[in-house]
């Protein structure tokens, strides 16, 4: 018997095809005109899954040019006509009808006929023999057989070893569930794509036949039967099939790893789940699994939430959300449960997003390491947070493979994943925020959206440490407006390893804040190529001592200095070429102590905050100007003299309280 809902693992793709007939063109000649008219392109088929089953199995056609509107497809199989269940343009999904025979499949609609290189074979049904559990425990070691279904009438505790062989089905009824208890465990192993053990429906007569005897007066659906529960640790399911179930899923998943490890391997999860949002229990639930736990080769497709993870255990990339393109998940992500971060954790997936639910603490020897093209969504009060000893590695390596931390609301980066189309859209402060307490973090060629909903921090925030943050593109961030809010990429209290170079700032609230332990070149940018520039377009220092002697360069904005800078020997601030400094206080002040030194190279200009004719309108009011007194000056300082406040080595001051100009 060939199995619906594995075979897609198992085969491969049927061969291309023909398009039997071109656009139907249809002529009419009157005496004095002729008209032509055509009805459509013609549809194409370029392969189908899977390649061999029984009636009634789903079979996943593909091409190009299908109706969107299943009813205007008509599939046949060798001549016996089909029913279409879903369409899009590209791909159809109907069941194999009865008295279908071997032969190709065809495709029409009001285009014309496409037809398949390659027939589907129908294959008759297996004959099973069908056992009942009677019983509600077992609590010795027990064997489900091969060529055998199983029909779970209630609930049934397993505190032995359940042992089941391949290409053994167990059938569950309404409200009928399993669940391992300590001592106990299912070993479920399939051993290949070609016999694999199926979780399914009652009413599913794909798998095992008519098991109820109704014909086809019922049909499976999701919820028809409740869980696979967990409560202890050892179980193994490979190549095994889930069907139908999910009914308790604002309790548990279909199958559910509750505060244990297990392995989930080469599986599919299909049509299972009934309660709608990112809030309902998953199809596969390792919400609460420890450290252990495998979850790999997986197929998740038709459920409402596929998968739920922790930050116990990695998650590669072997695992698919959809079958071939066809039928994803509704709510198509991989929902992580927020918690502490206590060990090496890595994650690969990159065909649907991860979305973090609460807050992701990473502590002392934990870390998070993510992988190029991952996307990462955070839900309104998230954020993720790396504490002392702990670090996040997001080093995506290449403009063409961004890691993009983002919005639920943010269909544009993995999908639409909070399943509402185009109700809600994605807005600056969608998230809180990403802080940084640990030395050692990096972030290369990531993309930061619509976060910042904090003021007390930054969208990104470097907290008292030194970390990497280099070819990054900040955007969309903020809520608070004004000089004084938290920036995009706040190192106000970034130690002196620091480094920023390379990234992209546009359409933020305020881009960025930098302190006096580390330089800034000219590398960054800070608007898209000239448009969607930030509303408090500068580089907000956060005035004190220097650290050591710098560089600042950045010429696109200006910096702009709250509070004070003061030098002292035998430190200097040297300022390139065009740099322009801003001072936002009328007390504020550069001051060079005990032979202390600026350098500046030529067209620099220290100004005030409201002067909008040397570095733009940075304080986003238009209607101020400029006047003497904005700020206070500069000043040099020794100890055998003391010069005026109006002191300058090149370049010029401008609008300060005790000098001229």
């Amino acid at each position: 018997m060939v199995v619906l809902i594995l075979t897609i693992l198992a085969s491969g793709c049927g061969g291309g095809s023909s398009s039997d007939s071109a656009a139907t063109t249809t002529t009419t000649t009157t005496t004095d005109t002729t008209t032509t008219t055509t009805t459509g392109t013609p549809p194409t088929i370029s392969s189908f899954t899977p390649l061999t089953g029984v009636e009634s199995t789903s079979v996943t056609i593909f091409g190009a040019d299908f109706s969107s509107t299943a009813s205007d497809n008509t599939v046949k199989f060798n001549g016996t006509t089909a029913v279409v269940t879903a369409a899009t343009s590209s791909w159809l999904v109907t069941t194999v009808p009865t008295g279908a025979t071997t032969g190709p499949i065809t495709v029409t609609t009001t285009g014309g006929t496409a037809t398949s290189s390659a027939d589907f074979t129908v294959t008759a049904p297996a004959t099973y023999t069908t056992v009942l559990f009677t019983a509600t425990t077992i609590t010795v070691p027990t064997t489900c057989y091969t060529g055998y279904v199983y029909v779970v009438n209630s609930s049934v505790v397993i505190t032995s070893t359940l042992t089941i062989q391949p290409g053994a089905i167990i059938k569950f009824k309404p409200g009928g569930y399993l669940q391992v208890n300590a001592g106990g465990s299912i070993i479920a192993d399939g051993g290949s794509a070609a016999t694999p053990i199926i979780f399914t429906s009652i009413k599913d007569d794909a798998h095992g036949g008519d098991t109820n005897g109704d014909g086809n007066a019922t049909s499976p659906a999701a919820g028809d039967w409740e869980f696979i529960r967990l409560n202890t640790s050892g179980s193994v399911f490979n190549y095994c099939g889930f069907g139908y179930g999910g009914n308790k899923a604002i309790y548990y998943g279909t199958l559910t790893l509750y505060y244990v490890s297990a392995t989930v391997t080469n599986c599919t999860f299909a049509h299972n789940g009934t309660v709608l949002g990112l809030t309902a229990n998953s199809t596969l639930d390792a919400g609460t699994a420890l450290a252990g736990t495998v979850i790999t080769g997986n197929m998740f497709y038709d459920n409402t939430l596929p998968l739920r993870i922790n930050t116990t255990f990695s998650l590669d990339d072997s695992n698919r959300f959809d079958n071939s393109g066809a039928q994803p998940n509704k709510y198509n992500g991989i929902l992580v449960y927020g918690q502490d971060v206590l060990s090496a954790v890595t994650w690969s997936a990159t065909k649907v997003p991860f979305v973090i639910r609460g807050a992701v603490v990473i502590g002392s020897g934990g870390s998070v390491t993510l992988a190029p093209n991952v996307v990462v969504k955070i839900q309104p009060n998230g954020y993720l947070q790396a504490n002392a000893g702990g670090t996040i590695n997001a080093n995506a390596g290449s403009a063409s493979t961004p890691i993009t931390f983002t919005s639920i609301k943010d269909d544009a980066h993995g999908g639409d994943t909070n399943y509402d189309g185009s109700i809600t859209t994605a807005a600056a402060g969608d998230w809180e925020f990403i802080r940084i307490m640990s030395n050692g973090s990096t972030f290369n060629q990531c993309r930061f959206y619509y976060g910042g909903n904090q003021s007390n921090y930054g969208t990104l925030t470097l907290s008292s440490v030194s970390s990497t943050v280099t070819n990054n593109i900040f955007a969309h961030n903020g809520t608070v407006d004004g000089l004084t809010a938290n920036p995009a990429l706040d190192a106000g209290t970034a130690t002196a390893a620091t480094v920023i170079t390379g990234n992209t700032f546009y359409d933020n609230k305020l881009p960025i804040r930098i302190n006096t332990t580390f330089g800034l070149d000219d590398s960054n940018t800070f608007n898209n190529g000239g448009l969607q520039p930030n509303k408090y377009n500068g580089i907000l220092v956060w005035g004190q001592d220097l650290g050591s002697s710098l560089t600042w360069s950045a010429t696109k904005v200006p910096f702009v200095v709250r509070g004070n800078l003061v030098i002292y020997s035998p430190l200097a601030l040297t300022l390139g070429n065009n740099v322009v400094v801003k001072f936002q206080s009328a007390y504020g002040y550069l001051y060079l102590a005990n032979g202390a030194s600026l350098n500046q190279g030529t067209n620099t200009f220290l100004t005030s905050i409201k002067d909008d004719a040397h570095g733009g309108d940075t304080n986003e009011d238009g209607a101020t100007s400029p006047a003497s007194g904005d700020w206070y000056g500069m000043k040099n300082y020794n100890a055998y003299n003391t010069s005026p406040w109006c002191y300058v080595v090149t370049g010029m001051l401008y609008y300060t309280t005790t000098c001229s100009w």
